[in-house]
């Protein structure tokens, strides 16, 4: 393939409108969300059941081990997907083509260090750090070791995946992360269900992790044909990645303090039960989270292609105007979550779970919901080139969760890492503020601002705090039929209540004219593929 191809050629033979290209995007980005969703809500009863409280405290102990392994990634990932589209924006396939060389070496060789790392220190793990039954130490040093493994093949596939996210492929993205999810999380029942044990789950779980590896890998290949081997590790490229990713790398580590530390210290403080709590509700909130993510996740490349093009103005209104639609739609999300919480997690996992993780729950939704308010501006810092700004918040935030864990959770127990999860999120609206005063000041009137960015948040808070003591009042327990039909009212009064506020706010107009045009456009994709 000739090196002078251009961007257009690269990504699809005719190029979309701004407008029809980030709803379809949306679209892909969410459907390979739900699919990921189904798989996540379908395996989760069935580990629990198949493994017991203890060994699922276990499984999320050992998935929480690798994460600091994340920093060793210098934040080449979305470094990729920043230049790599930045690249193509300018029309600059020879740039793209040496971005992508570059990040795909490095992270092969900073997955491989991190598995051996992760070895290395498994029995001191198990033995020293964390409080392990001694009947499952060696499950604990066996699967640790598998885990180690895993991580190494989703660290490659990771880069792989940024480069089909920088091409704005999120009809490949979505398929693929459906499928390769799939075949992981099939692997691991079968092999439970076949009475294997944790370690030989998590083994299986490997091997399928490394043939899909293989297989994004071919993916990026036919996407972006320069991908292709011997790889040619450009260090001029590898310097401005690992500049933009240096921060990111901050921002990472900040992440892994914020997510990551409650679960290390209910392992070494409380029993392996209590991590298994922790991680039901955290594991419910962030379907939530990841709903937002997903949908405002087709802004980073967009924004950075705009910025190419010099459209700094237009993509930083762009970005106000989505975020007051993604904190919409996460309202409609996580106010029927807060409220029928108990409900959900009686009904899907078990009275004694429900009991023992709804509080934590709730108060995670509470945390969660500020992070939905923030997914598209922190978008847009990446698009933009800011990683520094995100590595200060996420590491304030990070130190903040952690200070907050010390202090609450021998204590408060699993309902203490809650409250350092949710109370840290001052961080976000400060930042937040930070945001439109140093950078869309000049473009974005003060009013509509807050509007677009808390208003949802603030008039969604106050519906659930009334809600939830109204849902507690009541002596009823639903089936699945009465909670799925409460959960729809409650999200249809919600968007009403909200749509109806925001006609009296600042720069309302704007934003539903934004989301006319939004349901418009995914209407006529959903149109198209359901044609002939």
């Amino acid at each position: 393939m000739p090196e002078n191809i251009s961007p257009v050629d690269i990504q699809e033979p005719r190029a979309p409108t701004q407008r029809g290209r980030l709803a379809r995007n949306s679209a892909w980005n969410t459907i390979g969300w739900l699919g990921v969703l189904a798989l996540t809500i379908a395996a989760a009863p069935i580990q629990l059941r198949l493994l017991g409280e203890t060994q699922y405290g276990l499984l999320a102990l050992l998935m929480s081990i690798v994460a600091p392994l994340g920093v060793l990634d210098f934040g080449m990932s979305d470094a990729t997907i920043k230049y790599l589209a930045e690249s193509m924006g300018r029309g600059d396939a020879d740039a793209a083509k040496r971005y992508a060389h570059s990040s795909l070496a490095f992270s092969g060789f900073v997955g491989l260090l991190g598995a051996v790392i992760i070895i290395l220190l498994a029995d001191w793990l198990v033995h020293s750090v964390f409080v392990i039954p001694s009947e499952h130490e060696a499950v604990a040093r066996s699967g640790m070791r598998w885990v180690a493994v895993l991580w190494c093949f989703m660290q490659v596939r990771q880069t792989l995946m940024g480069v089909v996210t920088a091409l704005q492929r999120y009809d490949v993205l979505a398929t693929g992360t459906v499928l390769t999810q799939l075949s992981v999380i099939g692997i691991g029942l079968w092999v439970l269900l076949a009475q294997g044990t944790l370690a030989e789950m998590l083994r299986a779980q490997a091997i399928v992790a490394a043939v899909w590896a293989l297989v994004w890998l071919g993916a990026a290949w036919h996407l972006f044909p320069p991908l292709r081997l011997p790889l040619r590790m450009d260090l001029r490229s590898l310097r401005n990645t690992f500049s933009f990713g240096f921060w990111q790398m901050v921002n990472t580590l900040g992440g892994i303090l914020s997510y990551q530390s409650q679960r290390w210290l209910l392992g070494i403080l409380l029993p392996l039960r209590a991590v298994g709590y922790y991680n039901i509700g955290a594991q419910v909130v962030n379907m939530g989270y990841m709903a937002s993510y997903k949908v405002g996740q087709v802004l980073f490349p967009e924004v950075s292609k705009m910025q190419g093009q010099g459209e700094e103005e237009g993509a930083a209104r762009m970005a106000v105007n989505a975020s007051w639609l993604l904190t919409t739609l996460s309202a409609m999300l996580f106010v029927p979550l807060v409220v029928l919480g108990h409900d959900l997690l009686r009904l899907y996992l078990s009275p004694s779970m429900a009991d023992n993780a709804t509080t934590t729950l709730r108060i995670l939704a509470i945390g969660t919901a500020v992070g939905c308010v923030f997914a598209i501006p922190s978008f847009y810092l990446l698009g933009t080139g800011r990683s520094r700004w995100l590595a200060a918040m996420s590491l304030l935030y990070g130190l903040v969760t952690l200070g907050g864990c010390l202090v609450l959770i021998p204590t408060l127990g699993v309902i203490g890492a809650g409250w350092a999860m949710s109370g840290a999120t001052i961080v976000h609206v400060v930042m937040l503020l930070v945001l439109w005063q140093r950078v869309l000041r000049g473009w974005i009137p003060g009013w509509t601002y807050l509007a677009s960015t808390f208003g949802p948040l603030i008039i969604a808070g106050g519906l659930a705090a009334g809600l939830v003591a109204w849902r507690d009042a009541l002596s009823w327990e639903p089936g699945w039929v009465g909670m799925c039909l409460a959960s729809a009212g409650l999200s249809v009064g919600v968007l009403m209540v909200l749509l109806l506020v925001d006609i009296v706010l600042p720069g309302g107009p704007e934003r539903r004219e934004l989301l006319n045009r939004v349901v418009s456009s995914s209407w006529r994709f959903v149109a198209r593929r359901a044609g002939p």
